[in-house]
């Protein structure tokens, strides 16, 4: 019964990642066009651009909102810090059935890391937190 619970957690973390990924997604795209606007020198649609960034961030703010309480769901059924249930870990520890959607999650992630410039050292340091 125990299992099939955490299973049924880490389902609904799973369809929050997909639900988050959306919007980091369509991120991404709107500073790339407001990048391409910039180096242009075409400064009409700079305000434009910059008022659709700011709503992908407000869409992935609410993803963000959903997909921590599916991390504080798991951490409390594995009796860990929810800032232990990293997508390294729920790679590890998913079943079978789930393992490939967290893998894949973890490759986008880091995918999108490396498009905004954002390096893997960096990324350490700021999970880290100050030493």
């Amino acid at each position: 019964m125990a299992a099939s619970i955490e299973n049924a957690q880490m389902a609904r973390l799973a369809d929050s990642q997909w639900r988050a990924r959306r919007p980091l997604e369509h991120h991404l795209f709107k500073l790339v066009c407001a990048n391409v606007l910039t180096i242009a020198g075409d400064r009409r649609f700079i305000g434009l651009a910059i008022a659709e960034v700011d709503a992908v961030v407000a869409q992935i703010r609410l993803a963000e909102a959903l997909r921590t309480g599916g991390v504080g769901a798991v951490a409390c059924e594995w009796n860990v810090p929810a800032f232990e249930v990293g997508l390294e870990s729920l790679v590890e520890r998913a079943p079978e059935s789930l393992r490939a959607a967290f893998e894949d999650h973890c490759v986008v992630f880091r995918n999108s890391q490396t498009r905004l410039g954002f390096s893997p050292q960096r990324i350490g340091a700021w999970q880290r937190g100050p030493q």
